[in-house]
């Protein structure tokens, strides 16, 4: 078989699709970084909130990403 026959029958195939979700999980996880800084510096009761709702929206994210990278699973809690 010849080396091009070989590459094309690998299981694992690294496309754009794969970049474009580390991506998003890169970006994700900065965010989430700054916003558990700013609730480390002791804000008030109503920038808390928003605080804490904005990282409950990227954990949701992080979990669909994370499901989508491993098909059948299943994100956790």
């Amino acid at each position: 078989m010849t080396k091009k026959g070989l590459l094309s029958e690998r299981p694992f195939r690294y496309g754009r699709h794969c970049g474009d979700r580390m991506s998003a999980l890169a970006k994700l996880l900065g965010q989430k970084e700054q916003l558990l800084a700013r609730l480390e510096a002791g804000p008030g009761a109503n920038e808390r909130a928003e605080i804490q709702a904005l990282l409950a929206k990227i954990d949701t994210a992080l979990k669909l990403l994370g499901s989508r990278s491993a098909p059948g699973a299943e994100p956790t809690d």
